[in-house]
């Protein structure tokens, strides 16, 4: 077994180890004031969130790239725009930003997921403010469904004692009325797949390479296969493009079969190199964990 790999899996141990004996980091929110701030004008102004800028030894063979080509897909079809996806605005001081959040199944119905690093900035170790959700945002327009104020985000410790390089996933909690995924549909999750596998991911770029509207207000997809990056400290899945800024916390899904089955979330965009896409493997102990929180 490479020498840095185990190196790895040491660290992440003893990280393990040290956040049993530490609190989930939450923040509850006031949401009376968290739709009114967010007028179309701050929206559409709203730049995307940076990506954690990823460097890896790995590099894309031809094969890889034409199966960027091959497997690029219209993305005005409505299958490839759930309304279980949605753009995420954010307040980081005096800057909004954008990101992406989806709904994920819970028991009460009211919870998404997205990167940690849209959620908390683990530098100045506070929470983002006026955190809002859009389920089905596209073009610029709110879908039926408008948009939900979050009323408390959950992160992991792992992900502060790693400094931002691990466990870059959080979970929101929506101030909503009702069961907000009996109404936009979700993403289940729990299933670890192999590799290579196929994928479908969604994102609101403002760069990148899937084709669509680059704008930051558009919802974009594609499909393709996920594989396993094994020879580096830190294993992780990629997609052989780059999905680009603003699609941070976009899901990673396998066995969508829309309309009827949107599928299982088994990645989180996290971060890119010059040609990559990478998501972490998912610690479903610990989203499960955040979701009970």
């Amino acid at each position: 077994m490479n020498k840095n790999y185990i190196s790895y899996l040491l660290i992440i141990l003893i990280i393990i180890e040290n956040a049993f004996t530490q609190d989930i980091i939450s923040k509850t929110y006031n949401t009376e004031n968290t739709l009114t701030y967010w007028t179309k004008e701050r929206m559409l102004n709203a730049k995307p969130l940076p990506k954690t800028l990823i460097f890896k030894n790995k590099t894309i063979n031809n094969g890889e790239k034409n199966m960027i080509k091959k497997n690029m897909i219209n993305t005005r079809d409505e299958n490839d725009k759930p309304f279980a996806v949605g753009i995420l605005f954010g307040q980081k001081g005096s800057e909004d930003y954008t990101c992406t959040a989806s709904v994920i199944n819970s028991a009460d119905g009211n919870t998404g997921i997205s990167t940690a690093h849209c959620l908390y900035n683990w530098e100045a170790n506070v929470p983002a403010d006026s955190l809002t959700f859009c389920p089905g945002y596209d073009h610029g327009e709110q879908s039926r469904y408008g948009c939900v104020a979050v009323k408390k985000v959950n992160v992991s410790p792992l992900y502060i004692n790693s400094e931002g390089i691990s466990f870059d996933y959080g979970i929101l909690k929506f101030d909503y009325n009702g069961r907000l995924q009996d109404n936009t549909g979700y993403f289940g999750w729990g299933i670890q797949p192999e590799y290579p596998v196929e994928i479908v991911t969604f994102g609101y770029p403002g760069d990148g390479d899937m084709d669509c509207v680059k704008d930051t207000s558009n919802l974009c997809s594609w499909r393709g296969n996920a594989l396993l990056q094994e020879d580096s400290p830190q294993p992780d899945q990629y997609v052989p493009l780059v999905l680009g800024h603003g699609s941070s916390g976009g899901p990673w899904v396998i066995k969508n079969s829309p309309p009827n089955n949107l599928g299982y979330l088994m990645g989180i965009t996290h971060g890119s190199s010059d040609s990559m896409e990478f998501s972490e493997i998912l610690d479903f102990g610990v989203i499960r964990d955040l979701i009970t929180a």
